[in-house]
């Protein structure tokens, strides 16, 4: 079954009404159901639930909106194919998430989860049980992690034997092939399998939905190696995908909006237990920035705090590059210097470096010192101040050619920086540190930032046939911001957000393009590649649908582009007009007249009115260009 077939499935076997209730206590209202908000603080119920369209409303600060799987990705911090794993398993509809067939892979996946839900158990039983588990006690006792944080990560032991856990899981059922895909046994070249972790503190680790999907050892003893040893890759484990600590410390994170990424279990651990439960680890590894996807799913405000020697601070600059490119971007208009508006793009979220006093892990802070930890965290550097002085760092600039080895470091990065106000304080620094005339930096700087314009293939003619489930005219916008990513400025300049397409697939595109903002055609591909397939096969028909058509000039793209635009904004507007009617409604019918609430829902619906009524001007007041091509 296609993708979009076990979508429509899903809605079509799926209450809203019951999978949202399970998170937000709805009270009926008329053909509505209202709630608090799950996604910020209110005291008015301003979250509404439309049964009749299986689509959801936040009439208060967050403005948030959509369908059955975009809540499910908010209120659990999921990715849309999870959320359309979870979901297909609720409605009993057969999907395979890795693009395989059968009800027999999905059962496989799922045995390995237990496998390894079963091997924590055991683990985490043999902590406290087995004699030859009192170093392993000794060393948690010598780390001052407290009994009830021990169970609340779930560690565990394993044995000083080759054949513990394997002995344990087969006598359950489990085959040796199963606990070998899982990553728990090893077989040997002569075909015999033998236990992965021995004699090692296990730290169970888990996805965002809490499930353990591998494990993290830790040697007990000096000279045995290595010291930490990770499960291999599996199905389930992918350790460049997931962040230790992620599933306790999600809520925290959100109600702080800020996460505190460490780099080892034992930091994590010491954090939760001091009181600082948003903090997660990338399990030993530089941030990838598919963890940072992971975390963006939660905040945009990110605090790195590695270890303070020369891999820590390496480890951070490639945190910070992979942060760079997974963050989202946004289009600021900037007026230069002779009156030209010119276009600059700011990544979204606030990237900030904790550094951490030498000789200190944070678990080692924390435990001799919470308030100081507390401190250089809230203290922590602007990311572009952690470069300077990583760059500086003991260099002699009074010599030249140590000079010149700064700016080839930080000259890139400061032309990156797209707020003319930040950028000209740290130009100044950096000539001051460069001893060189502002000028002329300024210049090389923005010499830097000039990039030559994307030429213009000649695009496909518009032909109204589109995706049977989706608008023609919003299939064919998002073909024309793939094959013309040039586009994508006009589109974010004109208000166009993620919540104004009909399809939860087409969100997932159009944020995935503004996310890169790719600059060719070339480049968006190589984007598409990295997508989750069900995402991927929708950009393919979307593709396919257009392809064959004849061109259009560079001048009628833009022109098509921003038709396009106002009839999507449009439609979204008076979705939105039409849910504040059914509230009006519901409100004048069932007694609940109050005032005020009267008041600014006609408020708002007046707004929206006009809203429309400019679109709707706009759209008729553009002019196709006269040069077409035929």
């Amino acid at each position: 079954m296609s993708s979009s077939r076990v979508i429509a499935e899903i809605k079509e076997r799926l209450d809203i009404v019951e999978i949202v209730g399970r998170y937000v206590t709805l009270k009926r209202s008329g053909r509505t159901y209202k709630a608090l908000c799950p996604f910020h603080q209110e005291r008015t119920p301003s979250f509404v639930v439309f049964p009749h369209t299986g689509t959801w409303h936040c009439f208060g600060a967050c403005s948030e909106g959509g369908d059955i799987f975009s809540f499910i990705m908010k209120i659990e911090g999921l990715s849309f194919v999870e959320a359309l794993a979870l979901l297909a398993r609720e409605a009993g509809v057969e999907w395979q998430p890795t693009g395989e067939t059968g009800a027999e892979a999905r059962r496989q996946r799922e045995r390995l989860r237990a496998a390894c839900e079963a091997a924590a158990s055991l683990f985490a039983e043999w902590l406290l049980t087995r004699p030859e588990a009192e170093r392993c006690r000794a060393y948690l006792e010598q780390r001052r992690i407290r009994p009830e944080t021990a169970r609340l990560f779930g560690l565990g032991y394993a044995p000083n034997q080759w054949e513990a856990l394997l002995q344990a899981l087969t006598g359950r059922g489990y085959s040796p092939e199963d606990l070998e895909n899982a990553g728990l046994v090893v077989r040997s070249e002569a075909g015999s399998y033998y236990d992965r972790f021995r004699h090692r503190l296990m730290f169970p680790i888990r996805n965002v939905r809490g499930e353990v999907v591998g494990f993290g050892a830790r040697a007990l003893e000096d000279g045995q190696q290595p010291k930490y040893l990770n499960s291999p890759q599996t199905r389930l484990f992918d350790k460049g995908r997931l962040l230790y600590g992620l599933d306790l410390a999600k809520d925290a994170i959100r109600n702080a909006n800020r996460v505190v990424v460490v780099e080892g279990y034992m930091d994590v651990i010491a954090a939760h237990q001091a009181g600082f439960r948003n903090v997660v680890a990338s399990l030993g590894t530089a941030l990838t920035v598919e963890q940072i996807r992971l975390i963006k799913r939660f905040t945009t405000n990110i605090t790195l705090a590695l270890d303070a020697d020369e891999a820590g601070v390496e480890a951070t600059k490639r945190g910070i590059e992979a942060a760079r490119q997974a963050l989202d971007k946004r289009l600021v208009p900037r007026v230069g210097r002779r009156g030209r508006l010119h276009r600059d793009y700011e990544i979204e979220g606030d990237l900030r470096v904790a550094v951490l006093p030498p000789g200190y892990d944070p678990d080692d802070l924390i435990n001799e010192n919470p308030e100081r930890w507390r401190t250089l965290v809230e203290g922590a550097l602007p990311v572009i101040d952690f470069l300077f002085e990583a760059a500086t760092r003991g260099r002699d600039l009074s010599d030249v050619q140590q000079r010149a080895a700064v700016a080839d470091e930080l000259v890139p990065i400061v032309a990156q920086i797209g707020n003319v106000v930040v950028r000209t304080h740290y130009v100044q620094r950096l000539a001051r540190l460069l001893q060189v005339n502002e000028q002329d930096l300024y210049a090389a700087i923005q010499q830097r930032r000039r990039r030559p314009s994307t030429a213009h293939d000649e695009p496909p003619q518009a032909v109204e046939t589109g995706l049977a489930d989706v608008p023609a005219g919003e299939t064919y916008l998002l073909y024309l911001l793939m094959r013309w990513p040039s586009c994508l400025p006009i589109v974010l300049e004109m208000g166009l957000s993620p919540a104004d397409w009909t399809t939860t697939e087409f969100r997932v595109l159009f944020e995935a393009l503004v996310r890169h903002l790719p600059q060719d055609a070339v480049a968006v591909e190589e984007m598409l590649a990295d997508l989750p397939p069900p995402v991927a096969e929708r950009a393919a028909h979307v593709c396919a649908a257009y392809d064959q058509h004849p061109p259009l000039s560079p001048e009628l793209v833009e022109y098509e582009v921003r038709n396009r635009v106002d009839d999507l904004k449009i439609r979204a507007l008076r979705r939105e007009y039409e849910h504040l009617q059914h509230l009006l409604t519901d409100v004048q019918h069932n007694g609940e007249e109050d005032p005020g609430q009267l008041a600014e829902l006609l408020r708002r619906q007046a707004d929206l009115s006009r809203q429309i009524v400019a679109r709707e001007h706009a759209r008729r007041a553009r002019r196709p260009p006269e040069a077409r091509v035929s």
